[in-house]
């Protein structure tokens, strides 16, 4: 009997699938964890094939995993419950035709995607001023990452946070380049900073992805300081990451949204890290005003 697959189980049936074509009852593992763009397009057809109703497109393979993993709240929803009870996740994996891989939860995992970044009780709110912004432009503000970053490079989101938040003595950030797409990931902005560490004066490339309203991923954190890591241009890699988040105590419509930025520890320039090196440095909501559409 063929498969009925809605629009929400199209993926976890891929995955499923993906899974268990390669998984050992007798070993309890898989013969070979990493998925490429090439197997997931053979399990989409494979499970086209079975499926009455609408059917999964194979047209953009580069998207899947990570279009699965965009917020963690409906990743984990859609997570193949077999999975679950095994224990076992996926980290993406990109460049070449690399897509995802599957992984065994860390110690102390409860949940396959966990929200692994975000403010606390104890993360302080900044105030920042938007009225440098054109109101032209504020009226055309969207609810996108590009012009987060463009507000968020316009106001110097980032030399704030460094200056006021950051234990580094930095006295010179500068923005390099945003959307930066290289062969393994996309850096969605760069900057340069000329800072001191010890008794030497250095120079540190900050990484920064943006995000409005979903997870900030840990791979994807990684994947940009490692990028420019391998680039030895500078002594030092400081990863960050800004997010647009919702503020549900909010009440009066005068009060702009917030900008969660969250500072990493940096490593040395050369070295590579995994998800397991990520600790916050610093963290900050900054609230702009007048309010900015969009942000």
């Amino acid at each position: 009997m063929a498969t009925r697959i809605g629009t929400d189980s199209k993926k976890t049936a891929v995955i499923r699938h993906l899974f268990f074509s390669r998984w050992s009852k007798e070993t309890k593992s898989l013969e070979n964890p990493k998925i490429t763009l090439d197997n997931v397009k053979d399990a989409i057809e494979t499970i086209n094939k079975d499926a009455t109703g609408g059917k999964l497109s194979s047209s953009n393979l580069a998207n899947f995993f990570k279009d699965f993993i965009r917020r963690a709240t409906s990743a984990n929803k859609n997570w193949p419950e077999e999975l679950l009870q095994l224990q076992w996740t996926a980290e993406q994996r990109t460049g070449g035709n690399n897509c995802f891989e599957f992984v065994k939860y860390a110690d102390g995992q409860t949940e396959p995607f966990e929200e692994s970044f975000g403010p606390t009780k104890d993360t302080p709110t900044h105030r920042m001023q938007s009225i440098t912004i054109p109101k032209a432009s504020r009226e055309l503000g969207r609810k996108d990452e590009q012009w987060l970053l463009q507000v968020a490079v316009q106001q110097g989101l980032i030399p704030t946070h460094m200056a006021l938040r950051s234990s580094h003595q930095i006295d010179e950030i500068v923005h390099l380049q945003s959307s930066l797409k290289l062969r393994k990931t996309e850096i969605d902005a760069l900057f340069l900073a000329q800072l001191v560490v010890g008794n030497q004066r250095c120079s540190a490339l900050i990484t920064c992805e943006a995000k409005h309203g979903e997870s900030i991923l840990p791979d994807q954190i990684v994947s940009q300081a490692n990028a420019a890591s391998i680039s030895n241009k500078t002594d030092w890699i400081i990863p960050m990451a800004i997010q647009v988040m919702a503020d549900p105590g909010r009440k009066r419509k005068n009060i702009g949204g917030l900008v969660y930025v969250c500072e990493f520890e940096g490593f040395e320039t050369g070295k590579t890290i995994d998800r397991t090196h990520l600790r916050i440095a610093s963290d900050c909501l900054y609230e702009f005003h007048p309010p900015i559409p969009g942000v």
